[in-house]
């Protein structure tokens, strides 16, 4: 088992790691990657700053979006996904 993840791996779970939703190994990948990358470490800051922004009341929020936009970013994440398997 390769405990080093590349960068394009740690990027696409950095939002999973934000919200908790990683154990294990995998946590202690990006963790491992994070101690030594420095762009994935300002990639995981401003992912996270983002996330709280969207987080906040009266931020930006999916209920700007037309129904047309949320659906392609729905689109766009589901394909996002079927990639990574």
């Amino acid at each position: 088992m390769n405990f080093m993840m590349r960068c394009r791996e740690v990027t696409q779970h950095i939002s999973k790691a934000h919200d908790g939703e990683l154990r294990g190994w995998k946590r202690l990948a990006i963790l491992m990657h994070l101690a030594f990358c420095r762009a994935c470490r300002a990639f995981a800051r401003d992912t996270k700053h983002l996330q709280a922004r969207m987080r906040e009341p009266g931020g930006p929020g999916d209920s700007d979006l037309s129904p047309q936009a949320r659906q392609r970013l729905l689109d766009a994440a589901g394909r996002d996904e079927e990639s990574d398997d």
